[in-house]
C-alpha cells in the first residue's frame, strides 16, 4: 500500500516538474502594451500533414484570421514580370505547384493559373491557386479592425532577372499598395536586405520597416542607426537580454521560427511584441 502511494506521489512530482518546465513567466513587458501579437506564419502556418493548406494560399490566410482569430499573418511576397505583387515563398514554382519557372519571369495572369500541388491532400474539397497580394488587401481592408500584415520581401533571381531592378520595382509596388489601401498602420515590411528597406524608406518614410537577420546584436544596431521600426529574428538567435536591448532603443521585436511547445514558451518568456508561429492554437493557448 505504501509503495503504491509513493509511486503515485512520484508520478505527481514528475508531472509538476514537466509543467514547471513548460510554463510561461508572468508579466510580459514590451512595446505592445504588454500584449504579444499572434501572427500566423504564411497564413495558418507552413504546410504539413496536420496543416494541409499551402502557406500563402487564400484558404490558409483566411483560416488564420477569420477562423483562428490570429492578430495577423506573415506573407511572402514576390514580384511578377508585369510588376504585380504575388504571394509565394519558394524560388521556383515547381517546388510547390503544378507550374514551373520563376515568379519574376511570368505575368500575374499566368501565375494565377498555377495550382498548388496536393502533397498533403490539401485540395480534397477545394483547389488553391497562387494569388496576388491584391486579393488579400481587398478582403481585409474593409474590416473595421484590421489584421496586422507582415510583408516578407522575397527578391529572387534564379531565372536571371536583375535583383537590383527587382528591388526597386518591388519597393515602388509595395508603397503603391500600402497607400491604395490606407495600410500604413496595419502593414509592416520585413526584409534581410537593408538596401531594399532604405530605398523604400526613401520613397515613403512612414512605412513601418523591419530588418531581419541572423545576428541579433548586429541587426539591432543596424536597425537603430537606420531608423527602422524594428527587428525580426529567429527564436534561436535572440535572447531575452537582446529583446530588452532592442526595446530600450525603441525597436519593435518580432520572433519567428516558433513551432514546438517548448519553443513557444521560450519565445513568450522573451517578451517580444509579436510572434510568427506555425502553430496558432498552441501559441494562443500558451498565452492564456
Amino acid at each position: 500500500m505504501i509503495s503504491k502511494v509513493m509511486q503515485a506521489l512520484f508520478l505527481i512530482l514528475i508531472v509538476l516538474t514537466l509543467l514547471a518546465c513548460s510554463k510561461t513567466e508572468s508579466g510580459i513587458v514590451n512595446l505592445n502594451e504588454g500584449k504579444i501579437g499572434i501572427i500566423g506564419h504564411g497564413g495558418s502556418g507552413f504546410q504539413s500533414e496536420t496543416n494541409p493548406l499551402p502557406h500563402n494560399s487564400f484558404g490558409s490566410i483566411v483560416k488564420a484570421i477569420e477562423a483562428n482569430q490570429a492578430d495577423g499573418v506573415e506573407l511572402d511576397i514576390q514580384i511578377s514580370k508585369d510588376l504585380k505583387l504575388i504571394l509565394y515563398h519558394d524560388r521556383t514554382l515547381q517546388s510547390m505547384t503544378k507550374c514551373d519557372g520563376c515568379i519574376s519571369s511570368k505575368t500575374a495572369m499566368g501565375i494565377s493559373a498555377c495550382k498548388y500541388r496536393n502533397d498533403y491532400y490539401t485540395n480534397v474539397f477545394t483547389e488553391e491557386h497562387v494569388i496576388e497580394l491584391e486579393v488579400i488587401m481587398e478582403r481585409f481592408s474593409k474590416r473595421q479592425i484590421k489584421p496586422i500584415l507582415f510583408f516578407d520581401i522575397k527578391i529572387f533571381n534564379p531565372c536571371g532577372t536583375d535583383s537590383t531592378d527587382l528591388s526597386e520595382a518591388m519597393a515602388e509596388a509595395i508603397n503603391k499598395t500600402i497607400l491604395k489601401y490606407d495600410a500604413l498602420q496595419w502593414v509592416m515590411v520585413q526584409s534581410v536586405q537593408p538596401y531594399f528597406l532604405d530605398y523604400l524608406k526613401q520613397i515613403n518614410g512612414e512605412i513601418l520597416l523591419l530588418l531581419e537577420g541572423g545576428n541579433a546584436e548586429e541587426i539591432i544596431e543596424t536597425a537603430k542607426i537606420k531608423g527602422y521600426k524594428g527587428v525580426i529574428l529567429s527564436n534561436g538567435v535572440i535572447s531575452k537580454k537582446e529583446v530588452n536591448q532592442a526595446h530600450s532603443n525603441g525597436l519593435t521585436v518580432v520572433i519567428f521560427d516558433v513551432k514546438t511547445r517548448d519553443g513557444t514558451i521560450e519565445a513568450i518568456n522573451k517578451s517580444p511584441d509579436y510572434i510568427q508561429t506555425d502553430n496558432l492554437l498552441l501559441l494562443q493557448q500558451s498565452l492564456k
